[in-house]
């Protein structure tokens, strides 16, 4: 189901003795949206085997790392260094990972066609630029085998009244993943996109935390939720 992660889901996955054993390993702490991001991804892939996994923008790939014993993991991240040669990138060494120091839509020929049976990211989304969605969404989809399974937590900032940004988000996304072929399981969003008691949400003082990195969103902080979608998407 596409839709806000919600408390239920959070709960379940933290219930979880095997996901909550790989979150106890990424030493993200729990007052933090991306550690519940990181527990509805892990959830899905708990019982993960011998599957092609591609990670987009996964950084040193925090959570991703923990399932790579079991499955072919890809990490395509161009780490803040789009222009820079790549011989001089920042590409750190992930035992088990192999690292693809590009952007998800420069249609890198290091990533097969039809290769991977799940794409993931996680807090990544919101910061791909809404005219770089054609080209991002079409090469998800030249990657991933017919049939294959996408999971993607977004971050959304929501409140009492609808948002502008989070409605155009929510409408562009929907309209790349139909233009490039992917099917969104079920989506559950009711429009205008409004916070619920049941989403889970970062905590406050997370989001206190975040003010001194990205200032600029000190006073949306402060009269809205920082929520996660949960897009599952096939390849139709």
């Amino acid at each position: 189901m596409t839709h806000i992660i919600t408390k239920d889901e959070y709960f379940t996955a933290l219930n979880d003795e095997r996901t909550s054993a790989i979150l106890e390993r990424t030493q993200r702490q729990a007052m933090d949206l991306k550690h519940l991001q990181d527990a509805w991804i892990l959830y899905h892939l708990r019982d993960a085997s011998e599957l092609r996994i591609l990670e987009v923008g996964g950084g040193h790939s925090r959570a991703l790392r923990f399932v790579a014993d079991a499955n072919e993991v890809w990490n395509i991240d161009d780490f803040g260094s789009v222009g820079t040669p790549r011989a001089d990138r920042q590409v750190p060494k992930i035992p088990g990972v192999r690292m693809v120091p590009e952007a998800l839509g420069s249609f890198s020929p290091e990533l097969p066609d039809g290769y991977f049976d799940v794409v993931v990211s996680i807090s990544v989304i919101e910061h791909v630029p809404f005219d770089v969605y054609p080209k991002f969404w079409a090469d998800h989809a030249r990657v991933m085998k017919a049939g294959g399974l996408a999971l993607h937590a977004v971050d959304f900032y929501i409140g009492d009244e609808p948002d502008p940004v989070a409605e155009r988000r929510a409408d562009e996304m929907f309209q790349a993943w139909e233009d490039s072929g992917l099917v969104p399981e079920e989506i559950s969003l009711d429009r205008p996109i409004v916070f619920r008691s049941s989403f889970a949400s970062n905590p406050d003082y997370g989001m206190w935390v975040w003010n001194a990195y990205a200032p600029g969103l000190t006073a949306l902080r402060s009269a809205a939720q920082s929520v996660s979608l949960g897009a599952v998407l096939r390849r139709g």
